[in-house]
């Protein structure tokens, strides 16, 4: 496995989808542990924050074949990022994720990332200037201010379905977009 460490990140993808398990190991090894401490501040529980990171990397290995990467590192921090981001909404631990995790605070793990994030975020941003009015409003009560769809249908005085509906909208929309400009983000790290 020695032989590995003198190939670069996006080289050892190459050689991971051609089945080469060692190949793995070597991205394994190299990112494990930067991941493991950005998960742990914002997850404080050992057990979850390695049940986290090995889905992430199980969904790794099973995906190979399909992965195009142009940023490995950056890959799997946004891919813990959304793993934890699930595990959080589960656990209806939602607000206090959302006050751990600030641009202004990210860990030093994460920093070499933090371009790709404000790209993101004007991204988005940009994105929602382009949806009705409504959905908009629905959309940045969700994600900005963290509303739950009950208390958006109150202030709004609209049915919780109708809530549901636009940020479907919403994000089926995100999506869309995303998948022609997602190669573009991860290209800029």
């Amino acid at each position: 496995m020695g032989i590995y460490t003198a190939f670069s990140d996006e080289e050892l993808v190459g050689f991971m989808k051609t089945g080469d398990e060692a190949a793995f190991a070597e991205l394994y090894k190299r990112n494990w542990e930067g991941l493991y401490q950005y998960c742990f501040n914002i997850l404080p529980d050992a057990d979850v924050v390695k049940d986290v990171l090995q889905e992430v990397f199980v969904w790794f290995w099973n995906h190979r074949a399909e992965l195009k990467i142009y940023a490995v590192r950056s890959y799997l921090s946004v891919a813990v990022k959304h793993k934890m981001a699930n595990y959080i909404r589960n656990e209806k631990t939602r607000d206090t994720f959302y006050e751990k995790v600030k641009l202004e605070n990210l860990s030093p793990a994460v920093d070499e990332s933090a371009l790709e994030v404000k790209e993101l975020i004007a991204f988005i941003r940009e994105f929602t200037t382009d949806l009705p009015e409504k959905c908009r409003m629905v959309f940045q009560l969700s994600r900005t201010e963290h509303l739950s769809n009950k208390e958006i249908a109150s202030r709004l005085n609209i049915s919780e379905k109708t809530v549901e509906t636009h940020i479907t909208t919403a994000l089926n929309k995100l999506r869309k977009k995303m998948g022609r400009t997602s190669a573009w983000l991860f290209f800029l790290s």
